[in-house]
């Protein structure tokens, strides 16, 4: 029984308001229309249209998005596309070194590139996640613990929640060599 309790702090410590892709992916297509989920070779296209094949990535992993949306493309002969959720101001800069990586490599003509929510502002708000009577506990928001390595990262850091870990305070774990946590 006692190796149930950090599943449970871990679900205790996620953000309420945070979403799944498979969420966004559904809420997009009322934009697109298109079939989601399709499988392909080694992969699986969140959306797919008769023109695009799209891969719908969280800002922070934009880098995981090229790759995706180009062999998903192949994969289905359509043109890729991807939409990147850009949550808060503070994400555009990795809306910025996608489009720069995409001119820098001649493909910002192959993929076509959308920002969510800036580019869709007719659909209706995405309702947030909730879960009655279950409170938070009190932690910033503002730096990440990775679960393995016990590393504290910044929320300018590239593993901030890009790994498996939890929320915590600014004197949690051991500060990140890149970042400084």
């Amino acid at each position: 029984m006692h190796w149930i309790f950090p599943f449970v702090l871990f679900a205790l410590t996620l953000p309420l308001n945070a979403q799944r892709e498979a969420d966004y992916i559904r809420h997009l297509n009322e934009h697109f229309h298109g079939l989601l989920e399709q499988p392909v070779t080694n992969g699986r296209v969140d959306i797919l249209t008769e023109q695009y094949a799209i891969e719908v990535e969280r800002a922070h992993k934009w880098k995981e998005s090229i790759g995706q949306a180009l062999w998903y493309g192949l994969q289905t002969n359509r043109r890729s596309g991807i939409v990147l959720i850009v949550a808060s101001p503070a994400e555009y800069k990795y809306f910025q070194m996608l489009n720069s990586s995409l001119a820098h490599g001649g493909l910002n003509e192959r993929i076509k590139v959308w920002i969510y929510p800036q580019d869709f502002p007719y659909l209706s708000e995405l309702p947030t996640a909730t879960a009655p009577d279950t409170e938070l506990p009190a932690v910033s928001g503002q730096y990440w613990m990775t679960a393995s390595s016990k590393k504290r990262h910044n929320a300018s850091c590239r593993y901030f929640k890009n790994s498996t870990g939890k929320l915590c305070g600014p004197n949690e774990g051991t500060a990140c060599l890149l970042c400084g946590g």
